[in-house]
């Protein structure tokens, strides 16, 4: 390593130091280590020492419990002598635990010190039991005898004259003072007192043997004391034995090992702490010597760092100084020290060279930036100017939609109403012919006005809930008379049910497929238009459309492919000169299809026909999820239209197919809905078909269970097959299939499909609100259709005064209109609390219109010119034609529970106990503002309402989740109140039906009764009870604790003994 360089320089002045810091870190760990170790040795050390002084204590107060237990001997010294004889053991354990490193002889004197102590504890209590037997002997053998002697001595004296009288008393001086002397040996056992006791025992003996006054049993009595003193001499010998010799020579030794023990501690203690501050004062000189050390060695580096580092570098800086002041630099050669500075200053030299010519581009850069500043501010006036355009053409496209729409809707309105009067055939094709070309042009209007949305980006999508049988049926209904016309055919295929349940764009979908299929009417000549939809695929909540628009018409090159999704353009100039049209309906489908997620794509064929077809996702309801799934495989479609049909009418969804690799994909996907295959065959194909083995082997690893519904083209009563492991396979004939399809899936309902006649609505006032008198002509026509009474307003003033003289049912108000509009008109009738359905015709279609009628209060949306499906689907949604609503509709709800009384008892109870709570919750759920926790809660009760027949809380809770959905104010008292009302309705629904079960159960029992009454007749004469009647005695299921839980085994063994006894017994507890 070359030592001039400034790295290697500070490399060589650091490398002491970090060895000198490495070190002393490694010292300062050991040194660490070792204070660690040393205190816990000393923490050890007052521990034990502790210990011993602790184990010293109680050995002392039990040498003092034992001595107060001698002199006075009672229950409390012996439970402190236990006391503390457990402390000593305690802290002894405490000494054993903490000898890993002790000495063999610390630990052996240990030992000895936990033997004594167990010594101790037994002669202590040998002590003890000898005591109690001293007092026991002296009770039993001594006190009572003498008493006795006593006793009888006194009634001598008594019954004696006055010269005996002094022999008793002496007799009886004696007694007590045999006494005293037993009593003072009992407690002094010493041999003073024991003479003592030995000569009363003998006077008495001589006072009693010398007298003949005194009976000579007497006399023998002192022999029997005589005997019981030596038995307590002997018991006091054994007792001040071990008081005096064990007791004591085990004390002294408890006393000499605790003192030794305690001396070897304290002796570690004071070695512990010699080491301790040794150590401190060895690490304390370690640190000067280091600290030194450190001083000499910075000052080392800081004049070599000086020398070889800053000194250079301060020359280096005053170089450049020169440099900065254009001052030429000489380098020198000849010195080998500044190798590494000369190529610094070299460096630094061509770096001011850069600098210069830097300097020139940023002045350069300067002038070229303001020039550019100029233009930006040029090209932001143009862009808002550019964007004041824009919005002066979406406003003007805007206006000029609504103007146009207003006679539009005029002209369709009187052709509508032309059509549907009597009309000669030439006339009536006119109308048709006019219907179709204002159509036409209504259309043309609407791609205007969506091209300009798109074009400045203010299209916005909904989330709305939708079925497909909608947006089918709109299509039907716009090009069904265009299509009529041209004579083509229009064909709907939808290999999914029709009434899928999705959330989605619903208008913006339509527009798209609208669009496709006009486009198709109007380049196909002959044949047909098709549209076909159909799932490609489903995971949780998420299913994938397809859309497909095929036609048999003029087909396109490839070349007119590739350009045909761009504005104004249909293929080339011919085309549109001979069939019309702006060019922008494919150009509107592309950019809508893209903005819902997917894209619309084209393959043609010229002078065969084209398809049209785009994939969509879309999210599934949440009572959609919760429906069965069915696949149906027919190559017969009008086959397949009946079942789809069919098993829409029992709630199951269908999808289906004609190709059975397709058929197989759908069941093959990882999250497959189908729980039901329903597959047409042949009788022959049953043991070969290719989609039975598939499913066959598919169903093998899995544990959910497919129902499989095999539809025999061939025969009437196909004989059934086996049962598979994980399929129920179900065959069904070509007769009366769809009953039997009924029949296996819903066995409790199959009952034919009625068509339902569209209802009426007499009876009920519509109010019209319209400026324009054309507009309110078409309006009245189309409403006189359904029977309803129509009233006529010019604007909104006017329909506040009418409302006021006038019972309204609904109101379809106009938009924009003189003196006051619609949305001003609403927002008062909303102040007020006015609650009738008010829906908005206006020729404004733009989003945000729809968005302020819902804000202002409206309850639904129509768009001019006014169809009259949508106007009936529209009033349908709000009124319940003529028919009256119920609290609780009884038959509606059995009807739906399959007349399952049970069940309908169950679920009225589950429904007071889930939503007798409702308000609270709905309120916690508001004021956490979760409104889609809310919309979910609401949405599942308004279903539970439906199935219960709540007409009422179910149109209310639709009301409220509508309402919630358009984001309006959150206003939930009128459906708090029908919900306390239906709750109320409900709990005297289930009281009435529990008196109405007690007095079943009443009657019951007295059927009972009469039961038990033939038993028992036929038991007395020892005749057989038929089954009849035990069959209704099992239905009663007694449990063990009744007195008839074995009347039917008795029956059964023909036992009429027991038969007879058991129900006696029975009818002798019902009379108690």
């Amino acid at each position: 390593m070359i030592i001039n360089s400034i790295k290697s320089k500070i490399i060589l002045a650091l490398c002491p130091l970090i060895g000198l810091l490495l070190l002393q870190s490694y010292l300062f760990n050991y040194s660490q280590t070792t204070l660690l170790n040393l205190q816990k040795s000393q923490r050890n050390a007052l521990i034990q020492s502790e210990a011993v002084t602790n184990l010293e204590n109680d050995i002392i107060s039990l040498q003092g419990h034992a001595v107060s237990f001698i002199d006075n001997a009672n229950e409390n010294t012996i439970t402190k002598f236990n006391f503390y004889l457990n402390k000593a053991n305690l802290n002894l354990e405490q000494l054993k635990t903490n000898t890993q490193n002790q000495t063999p002889e610390y630990q052996n004197s240990l030992i000895r010190l936990g033997e004594y102590l167990n010594n101790y504890q037994d002669t202590f209590g040998q002590v003890v039991v000898n005591r109690q037997k001293r007092e026991h002997l002296y009770i039993t053998q001594f006190k009572q005898p003498i008493d006795d002697l006593q006793v009888t001595i006194s009634d001598l004296e008594g019954s004696s004259n006055n010269d005996n009288k002094v022999i008793f008393n002496d007799v009886l001086l004696t007694i007590s003072n045999l006494k005293h002397a037993i009593i003072s040996y009992l407690y002094k056992p010493n041999f003073d007192e024991a003479q003592n006791v030995k000569q009363n025992l003998n006077h008495l003996h001589k006072k009693l043997t010398s007298t003949s006054v005194i009976n000579e049993s007497l006399s023998n009595k002192t022999t029997s004391l005589n005997q019981a003193y030596n038995q307590l001499v002997l018991l006091t010998r054994s007792y001040t034995f071990s008081v005096n010799v064990v007791l004591t020579g085990i004390e002294n030794e408890l006393l000499y090992l605790t003192n030794e023990i305690k001396n070897i501690e304290k002796n570690k203690l004071i070695k512990t702490e010699e080491l301790l501050s040794s150590h401190l004062t060895k690490n304390t000189e370690q640190a000067n010597i280091f600290a030194v050390l450190i001083m000499l060695i910075i000052l080392f580096l800081s004049y070599f760092i000086f020398r070889s580092v800053i000194k250079p570098i301060t020359q280096l800086t005053l170089l450049l100084k020169d440099m900065n002041s254009e001052k030429p630099v000489t380098i020198s050669n000849n010195s080998q020290n500044q190798t590494e500075i000369a190529s610094v200053i070299k460096a630094a030299n061509a770096l001011y060279l850069k600098n210069k010519q830097t300097k020139e581009l940023l002045n350069e850069t300067r002038v070229l930036n303001s020039q550019m500043e100029a233009m930006n501010a040029d090209l932001t006036s143009a862009m808002e100017q550019t964007d004041k355009a824009n919005k002066t053409k979406i406003d003007f496209v805007a206006n000029m939609s609504h103007e146009l729409r207003t006679p539009m809707n005029g002209i369709l309105g009187m052709l509508q109403l032309l059509q549907s009067s009597e009309l000669p055939s030439r006339q009536k094709h006119y109308a048709d012919k006019a219907f179709s070309s204002a159509q036409n042009l209504l259309q043309i209007l609407n791609n205007i006005l969506d091209f300009s949305k798109l074009e400045s980006e203010k299209v916005q999508l909904e989330q709305i809930p939708f079925t497909l049988h909608t947006i089918v049926s709109n299509v039907q209904n716009l090009f069904s008379t265009n299509a009529k016309q041209k004579g083509l055919l229009l064909n709907f295929t939808l290999h999914v049910d029709a009434g899928l349940e999705l959330i989605g764009d619903p208008m913006h979908l339509s527009q798209i497929i609208n669009n496709c299929v006009g486009n198709a009417i109007k380049f196909t000549e002959h044949g047909e238009i098709s549209l076909i939809i159909e799932a490609t695929s489903q995971h949780e909540k998420t299913i994938n459309l397809r859309f497909s628009i095929k036609d048999t018409g003029i087909g396109m090159t490839e070349e007119q492919s590739k350009i045909i999704f761009q504005s104004f353009s249909q293929g080339d100039s011919s085309t549109t000169r001979k069939y019309g049209g702006t060019g922008l309906g494919l150009t509107i489908s592309k950019q809508l299809t893209k903005l819902l997620g997917g894209d619309i794509q084209v393959r043609s064929t010229i002078n065969q026909g084209s398809e049209f077809f785009f994939t969509l996702p879309f999210t599934l309801s949440e009572q959609q999820k919760l429906k069965k799934h069915a696949l149906l495989i027919s190559p017969d479609n009008e086959q397949i239209k009946k079942l789809m049909d069919l098993l829409s009418d029992i709630n199951i969804t269908t999808e289906t197919t004609q190709e059975p690799l397709r058929a197989i994909a759908k069941m093959s996907q990882p999250s497959s809905p189908f729980s039901i295959v329903i597959m047409s065959i042949e009788k022959k194909e049953l043991n070969d078909n290719f989609i039975l083995q598939q499913l066959y082997a598919q169903n093998k690893n899995t544990n959910e269970k497919l129902t499989l519904i095999l539809l025999i083209t061939d025969e009437e009563s196909p004989e059934p097959i086996a049962k598979n492991e994980n399929i129920d396979i179900i065959n069904i004939g070509n007769k009366n299939s769809e009953v039997e399809i009924l029949r296996a899936l819903s066995p409790n309902n199959f009952k034919e499909k009625q068509l339902k006649p569209h209802p009426k609505f007499s009876g009920f006032n519509a109010l019209v609100v319209d400026d324009n008198k054309i507009n309110q002509e078409i309006a009245s026509a189309l409403l006189a259709r359904l029977d309803m009474t129509v009233i006529i307003a010019d604007n909104g003033r006017d329909a506040l005064d009418k409302i006021e003289t006038n019972d309204i049912d609904i109101i379809f108000m106009d938009v924009q209109m003189p003196v006051m509009d619609g949305l001003e008109a609403t927002s008062i009738l909303r102040e007020r609390g006015y609650k009738t359905p008010i829906i908005a015709i206006t020729a404004a279609a733009d989003p945000n219109d729809k968005k302020a009628a819902f804000r202002a209060g409206m309850d639904d949306f129509l768009v001019k010119p006014i169809i009259f499906d949508a106007l009936f689907e529209s009033i349908e949604k709000h009124l319940q034609s003529n028919k009256p609503l119920n609290t609780i509709n009884l038959q509606l709800a059995k009807e739906n529970l399959e007349n399952n009384d049970v069940l309908l008892t169950k679920l009225f109870t589950q429904f007071v106990n889930d939503y007798n709570d409702f308000s609270t919750k709905a309120d916690i759920l508001i004021k956490n503002g979760e409104l889609e926790s809310l919309i979910r809660l609401v949405h599942t009760l308004k279903g539970l309402a439906g199935t219960l027949g709540l007409e009422l809380l179910q149109q209310s809770a639709q009301s409220v989740e509508k309402s919630l959905i358009n984001e309006k104010s959150i206003n939930l008292s009128h459906f708090n109140e029908q919900l306390t009302l239906t709750l109320f309705a409900v709990k005297q629904f289930l009281v009435a039906d529990s008196f109405k079960k007690e007095h079943i159960q009443r009657h019951e029992l007295e059927n009972e009764d009469s039961v038990i009454d033939k038993i028992y007749s036929l038991a007395l004469t020892a005749r057989p009870v038929p089954s009849s009647l035990v069959r209704q005695l099992e239905m009663n299921q007694y449990d063990r604790s009744h007195s008839l839980f074995k009347l039917k085994e008795a029956i059964d063994h023909f036992n009429y003994a027991l038969v007879i006894e058991l129900i006696d017994k029975y009818r002798n507890d019902n009379k108690n």
